[in-house]
């Protein structure tokens, strides 16, 4: 049985990090003027940019382990599957799933802590919607690369739009089939790399939620789908 796709890393564009530090600089100040086609020997106005004196810094973090093995493993469970590889197989599998969790859910540097309030989308009717990925794709002030979603949020998109008879394309990514919306590259699914509380709230929770008529974790995931869109 074969790793699992992981289509997250894959996607998203990496840059060159010197000494293992990535400085963000940002300006504080850039309220200055300027003239367009100013008279000959008339005064133009003074332009100074400042940036932040400390800016912030991502130091590159690891993801490591260690796998023991005891020799009479290797030596009497060999055929027909070889041990010491199938257990090196899940602990690459967990590597790249907790990479994957760090990502997106890191409390310093994951995607969906990272999103300025001005970014954030709150949904009409508690699911996700043609008319929410719309506004949420109007504040990208970027190209979009793709949408990251929990696939429930995935779910509840695709029946809202089966509802309404506007049915997402699809294209076809590293073999797989992938939705799309508005010329948007792709929806990526993951379910491995959210948050348990996200993925199983609370049985009190999920009555309540029950009597309003949608899920806790849709609700969990469409925060999580809102959010991570600009950064990705």
């Amino acid at each position: 049985m074969g790793a699992t796709p992981r289509w997250f890393v894959q996607l998203l564009p990496w840059t060159p990090v010197e000494a293992g530090v990535y400085r963000v600089n940002r300006v504080i100040d850039n309220k200055f003027a300027v003239q367009c086609s100013p008279e000959l020997g008339s005064q133009l106005p003074t332009a100074f940019i400042d940036y932040e004196p400390k800016p912030r810094e991502y130091l590159l973090n690891t993801v490591s382990t260690t796998v023991q093995v005891s020799t009479r493993i290797s030596d009497l469970y060999r055929s027909p599957m070889d041990q010491v590889k199938e257990q090196l197989r899940i602990v690459v599998e967990r590597l790249k799933e907790k990479q994957e969790d760090e990502m997106i859910n890191n409390g310093s540097y994951g995607l969906i802590n990272n999103v300025h309030d001005l970014m954030r989308v709150k949904p009409r009717n508690g699911r996700p919607m043609p008319d929410d990925l719309d506004e949420l794709l109007a504040r990208v002030w970027k190209e979009p690369a793709f949408f990251l979603a929990h696939p429930r949020a995935i779910a509840a998109f695709g029946r809202e739009c089966t509802r309404r008879g506007v049915p997402p394309a699809t294209v076809t990514l590293f073999g797989s089939p992938f939705i799309t919306w508005r010329a948007c590259r792709s929806f990526l699914a993951t379910s491995s790399t959210w948050r348990q509380q996200d993925r199983h709230p609370p049985a009190p929770h999920r009555r309540a939620a029950s009597r309003c008529g949608r899920s806790v974790s849709t609700r969990a995931a469409w925060r999580g789908l809102a959010q991570a869109c600009q950064c990705a």
